[in-house]
């Protein structure tokens, strides 16, 4: 996997979008509504290879999802890319974990 590091990406805060609560009349069956996950909300800058992960405040979080970064490294094809998640499973992290062997057990 390629290796995270700490990219010279802009830095300036780009902070993910909030839902709000709100009384509508829903009055058509083509509304969509889109769950709400319960987990940690990151953005991911993705520039030329480099991944810089903050999470709903704009701080940095590189360390502590340093699986993810690599994951996001490798698989975002575009030079350069934001994403916007909420991340609710986390199997690349915890080395040793009960999760991670789970999922060597499956791949195997």
């Amino acid at each position: 996997m390629t290796e995270p590091t700490t990219a010279p990406v802009d830095q300036t805060a780009i902070l993910p979008q909030f839902a709000g609560e709100a009384k509508v009349g829903i009055n058509s069956p083509h509304w969509f509504f889109e769950p709400y996950w319960i987990g940690d909300r990151l953005m991911a800058r993705v520039s030329g290879g480099r991944v810089s992960l903050t999470d709903a405040r704009g701080n940095r979080v590189d360390d502590f999802y340093r699986d993810l970064a690599e994951v996001l490294a490798s698989s975002v094809d575009a030079d350069q890319a934001i994403l916007d998640g909420i991340w609710t499973a986390q199997p690349f992290l915890g080395h040793g974990s009960a999760a991670e062997r789970w999922a060597e057990a499956i791949a195997e």
